[in-house]
C-alpha cells in the first residue's frame, strides 16, 4: 500500500497495483487527522505506523481497521525526530538529548537510556545489522556515531562536513550510509562510519544548478543510490563504475521524497515513487528506466510517502 501524508493533514492509502487511479475501490484508507498535527511517520508493522504528534504522544495507527491507541506518552518534552529498531525499541532526539524506550515483557515502553549532547541535534538514523547510530546537527553541519548493544549507548566518532546537511540514506542489508548537502555533494560511509568516498555535484547531474532546498537520496542494493533535487531531475548512481548511469525528469517542482518498497529475500524492488513540492508522485519502473504513472494532489504538499 502506498502511503501519503499531506500538508493538508489529509492521510490516503493507495492499492500499489492501483496507483494512480484514485477510484473509490482503489482507495483503502483515506482519513483527514486534524487535531493531534503529526510530526513524523515510520511504518512500525504489516498495516500499521507509528506516528508523533505535537501532543506528545507515540501512537499506532492499524490501517484498515482505523484504530489509533497510545503507545508513549511523552508531554513532558518534544520529540524533534525519531527511528525505531526492530518492533522493541524507540530513539527519540530532543534539542540537546537522546532518549531511547524499550518494550518490555508486558508489552509497556519504558527509558532505559538517555544521552546529553552539547551540539543542537535534528536527526536519528538506525543501522540495524552494525548497531550503530547516527545523529546530525545541521547547524553545525556535523555527524554523530553511536553504537548500542543491550542497554548501553556508546559515542564512537563525529565527522564534520563543509556543507549543510541535507538528506541521509541508509543501505539496510550491508549498513552502508550517505549523506547529501544542500550544494549537491554525497558522503558515502561504510557501517562502521568510516568514510569512502566524496561524490561531487557535477558527477550527478548533467547542467548545473544553484544552491539546493532538497536533496533526498535512496538506496537500492548495495550498489545503486537514487538522488532527486536539482532542476526536477532523479539520477541513478552505480558505486560500481562510479557515475550516473540514467537521469529521469519530468517532475514539476523540486523532489522531496524517493522511496522504494521493502525488500523480499532474494529479491529487490521494481520501482521507485517520488515526490516534489508541488505535490506531485510518480512512479517509476526501474528495469527499463521510465515512468509508469503521475499524479498531482489539487493544492497539497506531501509531508510523507511511504510504502507499508
Amino acid at each position: 500500500m502506498i502511503l501519503i501524508y499531506s500538508k493538508n493533514k489529509n492521510f490516503i492509502g493507495i492499492k500499489e497495483s492501483a496507483f494512480p487511479d484514485f477510484k473509490r475501490k482503489n482507495v483503502l484508507f483515506h482519513e483527514k487527522i486534524e487535531k493531534e498535527k503529526i510530526k513524523k511517520i515510520l511504518n512500525f508493522k504489516k498495516n500499521q505506523i507509528l506516528y508523533y504528534t505535537e501532543e506528545g504522544n507515540f501512537k499506532i495507527l492499524e490501517i484498515f481497521k482505523k484504530n489509533k491507541k497510545n503507545l508513549i506518552k511523552t508531554q513532558d518534552f518534544s520529540v524533534k525526530d525519531f527511528e525505531i529498531y526492530g518492533n522493541s525499541h524507540i530513539f527519540g532526539l530532543l534539542d540537546n538529548s537522546i532518549l531511547t524506550w524499550k518494550k518490555n515483557n508486558h508489552k509497556n515502553w519504558k527509558i532505559f537510556a538517555k544521552i546529553l549532547v552539547k551540539d543542537t541535534l535534528d536527526k536519528i538514523f538506525i543501522l540495524e545489522k552494525s548497531n550503530l547510530m547516527i545523529t546530525t546537527s545541521s547547524q553545525y553541519n556535523k555527524i554523530k556515531l553511536w553504537s548500542f548493544l543491550g542497554e548501553r549507548i556508546l559515542f564512537c566518532g563525529q565527522s564534520s562536513l563543509e556543507e549543510k546537511i541535507a538528506s541521509i540514506a541508509t543501505e539496510k542489508k550491508n549498513d552502508y550510509f550517505a549523506v547529501g548537502t544542500l550544494t549537491g555533494k554525497v558522503y558515502l560511509y561504510n557501517h562502521n562510519g568510516i568514510l569512502l568516498n566524496i561524490i561531487k555535484h557535477s558527477k550527478f547531474y548533467k547542467k548545473n544548478f544553484n544552491r539546493l532546498k532538497f536533496f533526498p537520496l535512496r538506496f537500492l542494493e548495495k550498489n545503486t543510490l537514487f538522488c532527486g533535487g536539482n532542476g526536477q531531475q532523479i539520477s541513478k548512481w552505480d558505486l560500481r563504475l562510479g557515475k550516473a548511469i540514467q537521469y529521469w525528469n519530468g517532475h514539476p517542482g523540486e523532489i522531496e521524497h524517493i522511496v522504494s518498497p521493502q525488500e523480499e529475500e532474494n529479491s529487490n524492488p521494481l520501482y521507485l515513487l517520488s515526490s516534489d513540492n508541488k505535490g506531485v508522485v510518480k512512479k517509476w519502473d526501474i528495469r527499463i528506466g521510465k515512468e509508469l504513472f503521475s499524479c498531482r494532489f489539487p493544492s497539497e504538499q506531501i509531508r510523507s510517502l511511504t510504502i507499508n
